[in-house]
């Protein structure tokens, strides 16, 4: 109320009032400088307060909220004050190009106590400057052309993202973006990152630093606005400047007065870059600790073969191969490597009951009391791999879909056929009246809207499947397997019972596994029992094999019983009917693999047999 007052004698918007003083209540706060609070609100206040409290009114009944901006960097700021910074950071026009194709603030070496003083969640405006670094490209408009919340920071291990001359500065500290806003017309820029600045002509990086500038808040304005609110400029002394109050504590006041002048033109645009495909490597050390017969450089050069071509990855093999770990860890490593690329990666696992609701998504009640009930579209797995569902911001999360076949490819997929081949669908939904669109990026000709998913060009499945699985298994069609790079992770080849070299060799092999495995300490007798149990479960049938990762489990638990002197027999029977046996229910040639294990020299032949009649049902020529 006192501020709509001295807005209106002063003919200013309640706005501008509001941002030159806060809101605290008179009596709850030191009484304002010698300036613009001390002559016209501290009196209003002062008097309103004493007749409020005269009237025994509550207060917080008659205090009406701040006029909010819709603008979600300024509902940040409102919602993370005082917990957040807020800087001014000042960049030659074309950094700032570089900086829009990588989604990162960058930090000469000189200035590393700049990058150590920002947080993520911090908020820094982007001033750019009138002459860009390269003196062959024109001077452009200065002032302020976006906004971004800061995230995690890296330091940079080699010229991945900046194309440094031999003399010049080295860019070696920067900061990622969580959520980042331009003024400019952003989707005129090339942000493929397989086009070096190199391989543009002057003219054309002249008109995307342009397209960059255009509808900037020019300098002087930006210093006039924050005059208005705040009597003094906006910080810019250094590359970066922070907004603060005398004492040292974060000021929003100018900083949402900007962002609220530069609302109508501020647009969000994707934190990673969704136009450019994988080209990086693998680390060559990534399955450290895993074991395969035949290395594990042929697995990953197949992988990154795979992404390279954009492919989506299927990872085969028996159950206990290490498919789903590899699967995690190259997603894993992808997102902590690359994140100029990615914000992330998922896991789920495959169903019989999948359907395009889970996939893709439909129709579900809101959640919201004001809304009755009503329908929205409600994006399912995949979907949400391309957007945040609170905040809308764009991502690129590799999902990992363990145990794929599983479900009812065709049933479970549907139109994400077309979407997994690179083309655009438009779904049966509507978001803000208009069809839901699953877009592939480089078929957009703007940011991506509300009712779009952007399907970024380095997006990609992993996916397992057991060739030897307990339930019922669809097959996949034609059409669905084309988009897969199909590459088998196999179990190793053991040696016969009757080769004469047996036991040396299956003592070599097990040996091989047991020193990559942390935290088991088996003794030689240990590990040959196990691994004849192992032979003799793989070699009885063919086509039918466990992996090393369900030997591991059982090497595991035979070692860490309590009782040392507990029999190896009594322990190996226990944990082969554990791990084992589940992996043969469904199985029609069970029966011919129980007799095969239960002939290993070092297991309970009749406790094998029992558990097999119980478990697996079983029957054996001796029962009848």
């Amino acid at each position: 109320m006192a501020q709509q007052v001295v807005a209106d004698d002063l003919g200013n918007t309640l706005d501008t009032v509001q941002d030159k003083f806060r809101g605290e209540l008179w009596e709850d706060r030191d009484p304002g400088s010698e300036g613009y609070q001390r002559r016209y609100l501290d009196p209003i206040l002062e008097e309103i307060e004493s007749v409020w409290r005269d009237e025994e009114t509550k207060i917080e009944e008659l205090l009406e909220e701040d006029e909010k901006s819709d603008h979600p960097l300024i509902a940040y700021l409102e919602e993370s004050e005082p917990t957040v910074s807020v800087y001014s950071f000042s960049a030659p026009p074309d950094r700032w190009w570089t900086s829009a194709r990588y989604n990162i603030l960058p930090f000469i070496q000189d200035n590393q106590e700049h990058w150590e003083e920002i947080s993520p969640g911090d908020v820094v405006l982007f001033y750019s400057l009138t002459e860009p670094a390269n003196t062959d490209l024109s001077d452009q408009s200065e002032g302020l052309i976006g906004a971004a919340i800061l995230g995690e920071k890296y330091v940079k291990e080699d010229d991945w993202w900046w194309e440094e001359p031999e003399d010049a500065e080295s860019f070696e500290y920067v900061a990622r973006f969580d959520r980042v806003f331009y003024t400019g017309q952003i989707e005129n820029i090339n942000l493929n990152l397989g086009t070096e600045t190199s391989d543009k002509e002057d003219s054309a990086q002249e008109e995307e630093l342009e397209a960059l500038t255009t509808d900037l808040l020019e300098v002087s304005k930006a210093h006039s606005i924050c005059h208005n609110v705040f009597d003094d400029r906006m910080p810019d002394e250094e590359p970066l400047a922070a907004f603060t109050y005398d004492d040292g504590s974060t000021e929003t006041v100018r900083p949402k007065a900007l962002i609220r002048e530069m609302a109508s033109s501020l647009r969000e645009a994707p934190p990673v870059n969704i136009y450019s495909e994988f080209s990086g490597s693998i680390d060559a050390e990534l399955l450290k600790g895993l074991h395969f017969p035949d290395g594990d450089k042929e697995i990953l050069d197949q992988i990154e073969a795979a992404l390279h071509a954009g492919k989506h990855v299927i990872l085969t093999g028996p159950p206990g191969t290490g498919k789903t770990e590899i699967a995690r860890r190259v997603v894993n490593a992808l997102a902590e490597r690359y994140w100029w690329l990615y914000s992330g990666s998922q896991m789920t696992t495959a169903t019989s009951d999948w359907s395009t609701f889970d996939t893709v998504g439909g129709y579900m009640p809101e959640e919201d009391e004001d809304t009755d009930g009503g329908l929205s579209f409600s994006p399912g797995i995949i979907l949400n791999r391309y957007k945040d569902r609170e905040t809308e911001t764009q991502r690129n999360e590799p999902l990992v879909i363990d145990e794929l076949n599983r479900a009812d490819i065709d049933k479970a997929f549907g139109q994400l056929f077309t979407v997994l081949s690179g083309q655009s669908v438009q779904l049966p939904y509507t978001k803000d009246n208009k069809e839901v669109e699953i877009v592939s990026s480089d078929l957009l000709e703007e940011l991506p809207r509300s009712h779009q998913y952007a399907v970024p060009e380095s997006w990609v499945i992993f996916a397992t499947m057991n060739t030897y699985d307990k339930t019922s298994l669809y097959e996949m069609s034609y059409a669905f397997m084309r988009r897969f790079s199909f590459i088998p992770i196999d179990v190793p080849e053991l040696p016969e019972e009757d080769d004469p070299d047996e036991e040396e060799l299956l003592r070599d092999l097990m040996s091989e596994y047991v020193s990559t495995w942390d935290g088991i300490d088996a003794d030689s007798e240990e590990q040959i029992a196990v691994g004849r149990v192992w032979r003799n479960t793989n070699n009885s049938v063919d086509a039918r094999a466990i992996g090393p990762a369900i030997v591991q489990d059982i090497l595991a638990t035979i070692t860490q019983y309590p009782s040392s002197d507990t029999e190896l027999e009594y322990r190996l029977t226990n944990a082969v009917i554990s791990y084992i046996f589940p992996q043969l229910e469904g199985v029609p040639e069970r029966r011919q693999i129980v007799n095969s294990i239960k002939n290993s020299p070092e297991v309970n032949e009749e406790r094998i047999m029992e558990a097999a009649r119980e478990i697996l049902q079983v029957s054996f020529e001796d029962d009848e």
